[in-house]
């Protein structure tokens, strides 16, 4: 992947939460906090969150029995959408860095401007596809008791890989 920001879990303690301490592995933002609150407390909302529960920190136990059944897949599942998702994951800083790259050039007829703001464009679009089908398996684990099926989710794990890379190949 790109650029990357880790950022640090802190503070989450309670019933069904792993005893990690502080741990820097776990990628997160502010969209995934509601969404595993509510997950550990057997909760639902009214509707589906941004974000997705952070299995990486709940103790298996303590999870969805959708999300338990096929974990390692789920987790990695989780880690490509945040990235894709995340205003600051690895996709929106190399997009950020593109566009500012395209605004930046000086090329007769602005077309490399064009160009890279074309192909933002379109991995946008895929992006929102991708994203859109990861979030409704990971939602669906985790709220509705559904099985993951382990070849739809590597095959999304592929695609979201493939995003990531041709962000970061824009970016470059």
């Amino acid at each position: 992947m790109g650029s990357q920001i880790n950022t640090t879990w802190l503070g989450m303690v309670g019933p069904g939460v792993a005893h990690l301490g502080i741990d820097s592995s776990v990628w997160s933002d502010h969209t995934s906090i509601q969404p595993t609150m509510l997950a550990l407390l057997r909760l639902r909302d009214d509707y589906a969150p941004d974000g997705r529960v952070l299995g990486e920190i709940v103790k298996s136990s303590a999870l969805p029995r959708g999300m338990r059944e096929h974990r390692g897949e789920l987790l990695r599942l989780g880690q490509v959408y945040t990235q894709l998702e995340a205003p600051v994951g690895a996709f929106g800083l190399d997009t950020l860095t593109a566009s500012t790259r395209a605004l930046a050039s000086h090329s007769a007829g602005d077309a490399t401007y064009t160009r890279i703001e074309s192909d933002l464009e379109h991995l946008g679009e895929r992006r929102d596809d991708v994203a859109a089908q990861m979030r409704a398996l990971l939602l669906g684990a985790a709220f509705d008791g559904r099985s993951l099926r382990g070849d739809r989710a590597a095959e999304l794990i592929r695609e979201g890989d493939e995003l990531l890379g041709e962000a970061a190949t824009l970016a470059a």
